[in-house]
């Protein structure tokens, strides 16, 4: 997915964006870390996640992509993690058919 989204950001001329790959369950450390030294003032972020929805992470292939259902991460435990780092959302998208989306910015 990383290697797709740097592809289309150099294919749209895009180049004030900083793709970090890590563990959703560290996302407070990511956060108060390594996207508090990237992200310049008014700068926003991203976390793309797998939905934590058995049926819809089953979706047309009979079994999860990804990791086990129950340690992903629902968008309120993600906004939990980011709240405490001094992030709010901005907006929620839904990425179907695995994915979701929160746009955040400092607080």
């Amino acid at each position: 997915m990383l290697r797709q989204a740097r592809a289309e950001a150099a294919v749209q001329g895009v180049d004030n964006v900083t793709f970090i790959e890590g563990d959703a369950r560290d996302l407070p450390c990511l956060v108060s870390g390594t996207v508090d030294q990237v992200l310049k003032p008014g700068g926003r972020f991203v976390v793309i996640q797998l939905v934590s929805d058995p049926p819809r992470a089953n979706h047309g292939i009979g079994a999860p992509r990804g990791p086990r259902t129950d340690m992903r991460m629902t968008p309120e435990s993600v906004l939990d993690a980011v709240r405490l780092a001094g992030f709010e959302q901005l907006q929620a998208v839904d990425l179907p058919p695995f994915h979701y989306g929160i746009l955040l910015a400092p607080a």
